[in-house]
């Protein structure tokens, strides 16, 4: 086991024995939250522990950014008691919207995270010169930093539904908060004692994380996924003239051409999945590759 996995596994017992989390306690009140993707569900029920059950509109498989919830999602959605959205999703512009009166106590954990513009959608050109892109970075979860900010959202949420659990979830926000500050200090420790600098991905999901780091991120696919195999490998050759030599594949992303691409390239190719419900796990997944990578 690496020396950031050993870390994060110590710091991680230390939180449930801290919190003193059982298998098997009730949830108070019936109560139930609701929230967008998975790797916010890990961080919401680290904080809400047995008082809350927490539920995930979009749990696995497809892209969240063209997600269109399910009638089932929708009635579970309604009958929940807050719904805490990521913030940064269309589908949740659209529940807003379509939904309104039947929408719960909503809540938005981006609040306060300084959202990053420039790697998704249309982009236009000034007269200067410069790119300009009308819609901000989704990926806000790939960021220890980041998560701080959402686990205090989330905290705050709870404590407004649910105010006799107020002392329970700040207990367990400062225990997660140790966490958080542990990886993110490690990962700024070895990332800064490596050569890594660059790195390709598939699609731009790491943007935060890059930025935590001073990192830069090359996206060599493509927006709507329709790409050639040629024009995919001759963005990964022109990456790796750049020294990027590090290539993050990510599952529902075409697998069958980054599969044939990967095989005719020379790069350290590391699959990661960004919507795994253990996100932090897949960022540590990440820093290792980063800093074993031939040549880091």
């Amino acid at each position: 086991m690496n020396r950031s996995a050993v870390v994060l596994t110590v710091t991680a017992a230390f939180v449930v024995a801290a919190c003193g989390c059982r298998r098997g306690e009730s949830y108070h009140d019936g109560l139930t939250v609701a929230v967008s993707i998975e790797p916010q569900r890990k961080l919401a029920e680290d904080i809400a522990g047995h008082r809350a059950r927490v539920i995930t509109l979009f749990s696995s498989g497809g892209d969240p950014e063209t997600y269109d919830p399910s009638l089932s999602s929708l009635m579970r959605l309604s009958s929940s008691d807050a719904y805490i959205r990521l913030g940064t999703l269309p589908f949740e512009t659209n529940l807003l919207e379509r939904l309104d009166n039947m929408l719960p106590r909503t809540f938005d954990v981006s609040e306060g995270i300084q959202l990053i513009e420039g790697t998704h959608g249309e982009e236009d050109h000034d007269e200067a010169g410069h790119t300009h892109s009308h819609m901000y970075d989704p990926h806000i979860w790939s960021s220890v930093r980041n998560a701080r900010i959402m686990a205090a959202n989330i905290a705050a949420a709870l404590e407004e539904i649910d105010p006799d659990g107020k002392d329970y979830y700040r207990h367990r926000l400062d225990s997660l908060t140790t966490v958080l500050d542990s990886a993110d200090s490690l990962f700024a420790a070895r990332l800064k004692t490596s050569s890594a600098g660059e790195f390709m991905v598939w699609h731009p999901s790491l943007s935060y994380f890059a930025r935590d780091y001073n990192l830069h991120q090359h996206a060599v696919g493509s927006e709507n996924k329709e790409i050639s195999v040629r024009k995919l490998y001759n963005s990964i050759v022109g990456a790796q003239g750049a020294g990027r030599t590090v290539f993050f594949a990510q599952p529902g992303f075409d697998p069958p051409l980054v599969s044939t691409v990967r095989g005719n390239v020379e790069a350290y190719c590391v699959d990661i999945d960004p919507l795994d419900y253990d996100w932090l796990g897949q960022l540590t997944k990440a820093v290792d590759a980063m800093t074993s990578a031939p040549g880091n």
